[in-house]
């Protein structure tokens, strides 16, 4: 099983572009490679502004978006870093799961956010920043869900998630199985239960979690290479599952 510990040092807060702020969740999947929603970039980033990130240590880094391994229609943002500044990371990356099981316990990863004034967590701030959290749930069922943005729009296929409360701006932190720990998903959007169904669109302030499912994104040409790449590692990780 995938250690508590690291799964804690491999998920990440995504910053906010003035740095005060968490906007959403990343993971590791390899030491210089992590994962998070397409949608939490802003458009500097997707020209080649840096992201910044931040680990449950308080320690801060840049990671750079990477267009041609990343799935944007599906909401797929894939972020490099170099590693001799993340060397703390190195073999931290989580695996990943194309097969997911309906009946399946999950939990998920991510941060807390708030837009309130007083929750400034810049580098000033850093008592403010808000606790890693864990929560435990099932996958329910499995759906295809139109997300449409100002000036974007996503189309997804993957799952509802039954029992998990994720509050906004939570999005991009892994869904993992509960027993191995490997990663099936990651938070995307938020549904109405009774509208998830095939080709639905999400309106705003609705429902329900939606996760998007790693599966169909491994046969995309760009990610399909950082996909193998984990499968590769496995062997290493199933040693201690």
């Amino acid at each position: 099983m995938i250690t508590v510990a690291r799964e804690n040092q491999s998920v990440v807060a995504v910053m906010s572009k003035d740095g005060d702020r968490v906007s959403g969740t990343a993971f590791f999947i390899q030491s210089d490679r992590l994962l998070t929603c397409h949608h939490l970039l802003d458009p500097e980033h997707l020209k080649g502004r840096k992201v910044t990130l931040r680990g449950r240590d308080g320690i801060r880094f840049e990671a750079q978006f990477i267009p041609w391994e990343s799935v944007p229609s599906s909401d797929l943002a894939v972020l490099a870093v170099e590693w001799k500044k993340c060397r703390r990371f190195r073999g931290r990356g989580l695996p990943l799961a194309k097969a997911i099981d309906q009946t399946d316990a999950i939990r998920y990863v991510g941060y807390t956010a708030d837009d309130s004034p007083e929750q400034d967590c810049g580098v000033e701030n850093e008592a403010n920043f808000p606790a890693q959290i864990v929560t435990a749930g099932r996958l329910g069922e499995h759906t295809s869900i139109i997300l449409s943005l100002p000036n974007r729009e996503y189309w997804m296929q993957g799952f509802t998630l039954q029992d998990i409360a994720i509050t906004p701006r939570q999005s991009g932190g892994p869904i993992m199985d509960a027993e191995t720990g490997a990663v099936v998903g990651f938070a995307s959007a938020k549904s109405n239960p009774s509208a998830c169904g095939s080709g639905t669109s999400i309106p705003n302030g609705t429902l329900s979690v939606v996760g998007v499912a790693i599966g169909p994104l491994a046969t995309q040409e760009g990610f399909r290479v950082l996909f193998d790449e984990n499968q590769a590692s496995r062997a290493f990780y199933l040693r201690h599952l």
